[in-house]
C-alpha cells in the first residue's frame, strides 16, 4: 500500500497518490484541496465538508470515506487488496440500488394503500 510505517487519518484517506486519484475521478479532490489548506487536521477537515457540501457531493464524501476504511481493514485484517477504484464503485452502486428500493418502497406502499383504499369505500 504505502511505504511509510505511521499513517495518521490525513494519510489514510487522502495522503498518496492512489488515493488523490480517486477523490479526483470522482470529482471532489478539487474541494477536499482548498478545505485541506485551512483545515486544522482531519476532524476539522471532514466536519466543514459535512456542513459545506451539497447532498449529493456528502453522500458521495462519506461513502467514499467508507470504502477506503474498509479498503485498508480488509488489508490488514484478511490481506485483501482490492482496488480503491473497485471498491468505491462497488459502494456507490450498493447506494444506488438501496436508493432505488427505499423509492420503490414508498412506491408500493402508497399503492398498497389506493387499493386497500378502494376496497374500504364500496
Amino acid at each position: 500500500m504505502c511505504e511509510r510505517l505511521y499513517k495518521n487519518d490525513y494519510h489514510v484517506f487522502f495522503g498518496y497518490d492512489e488515493l488523490e486519484e480517486l477523490w479526483e475521478a470522482i470529482n471532489l479532490w478539487h474541494v477536499i484541496k482548498d478545505y485541506l489548506e485551512i483545515a486544522d487536521g482531519f476532524v476539522s477537515l471532514f466536519f466543514q465538508l459535512l456542513e459545506k457540501l451539497p447532498q449529493q457531493q456528502l453522500l458521495t464524501f462519506v461513502l467514499t470515506l467508507w470504502c477506503i476504511w474498509k479498503r485498508r481493514k480488509d488489508k490488514l485484517c484478511s490481506d485483501v487488496d482490492t482496488s480503491p477504484h473497485v471498491s468505491v464503485h462497488m459502494a456507490h452502486e450498493t447506494l444506488l440500488q438501496w436508493q432505488e428500493y427505499c423509492a420503490n418502497k414508498g412506491r408500493n406502499e402508497e399503492e398498497e394503500m389506493n387499493i386497500s383504499g378502494s376496497f374500504s369505500h364500496e
